[in-house]
């Protein structure tokens, strides 16, 4: 199960309006994000790798690294779920928000 305290700040930040919403990738040199770059920003922000050229996390641009994906209960169902209702559907960070929120 995933901490209700990461919960509620990832929701929080997703529906902040502090991160434009990207596709693709965690984070990209528009720093841009997609709903799961927002969950690693909130935990690890001080793990962003910029080599010039784009954002890394713990060498990963596009799937979650262990140290983030360890805080997330469903792993890898619920990591392929979000990405495709974000890069796909392309839903709205709120849309995204709110199916935490009521899933999780």
């Amino acid at each position: 199960m995933m901490k209700p305290v990461i919960k509620a700040k990832w929701v929080a930040a997703l529906r902040s309006g502090k991160y434009k919403q990207g596709t693709c990738q965690l984070r990209n040199n528009n720093d841009e994000y997609c709903c799961l770059g927002v969950l690693c920003d909130i935990i690890s922000p001080e793990k962003w790798e910029y080599d010039g050229i784009r954002y890394r996390m713990e060498g990963h641009q596009v799937d979650l690294p262990s140290s983030i994906l360890k805080n997330v209960s469903s792993g890898e169902l619920l990591t392929d779920r979000l990405t495709y209702m974000n890069d796909i559907v392309r839903m709205s960070f709120d849309e995204i928000a709110d199916y935490i929120e009521g899933r999780l």
